[in-house]
């Protein structure tokens, strides 16, 4: 069982599989919690602390994070198809609008992680560099289009994500 908490644990308190891979993209099983019940991902206090989860939910996190792997690694192919005939491949960081509206958690750590493991899979043969949608306007419609198309792709797999274990998280009464 993986316990969610308010606190962050102590060094002497286990870590679960679940817990690590979470980590892995800079969330925390509070931040699962928060996102599977619908509630603003800006907004830390809707979270449910103290629930216990069983193998069965924690296998389904380990499961997320494998979608959330093959999701990076079909944005990384999409972005080296698109940029096939240019030196620079350019990436889309979405704006806090626009993680808000489309219910993505828009965690600095979270998208930060997201962005790097793309860039990772895009490999060491390309040039890139990652644009700011909240800065930058998006007036080039190649990059217009990437970002929508991430926004798109990364709101499908947030909602499999909630459909695989978030829900059923968000519906486990808290057991304090």
């Amino acid at each position: 069982m993986m316990h969610i908490s308010n606190t962050r644990p102590s060094a002497p308190q286990s870590i679960t599989a679940s817990e690590a891979l979470l980590a892995t993209i800079g969330l925390e099983p509070c931040d699962l919690l928060r996102i599977a019940s619908g509630a603003d991902a800006s907004d830390p206090g809707q979270a449910r602390f103290g629930t216990e989860l069983s193998l069965d939910v924690e296998h389904k996190i380990i499961m997320s994070i494998k979608l959330w792997s093959k999701f990076c690694g079909n944005m990384a192919q999409r972005y080296v198809e698109d940029f096939a005939d240019a030196p620079l491949i350019l990436i889309s960081n979405p704006s806090p609008e626009m993680c808000r509206k489309h219910n993505i958690p828009d965690s600095r750590d979270f998208l930060s992680r997201t962005l790097g493991r793309i860039i990772e899979n895009i490999g060491p043969d390309y040039v890139v560099d990652v644009v700011d949608c909240h800065h930058d306007p998006l007036t080039d419609p190649l990059l217009a289009a990437q970002a929508g198309h991430w926004i798109e792709s990364f709101f499908k797999l947030s909602h499999e994500i909630a459909r695989r274990c978030g829900h059923q998280i968000a519906l486990n009464p808290p057991k304090n």
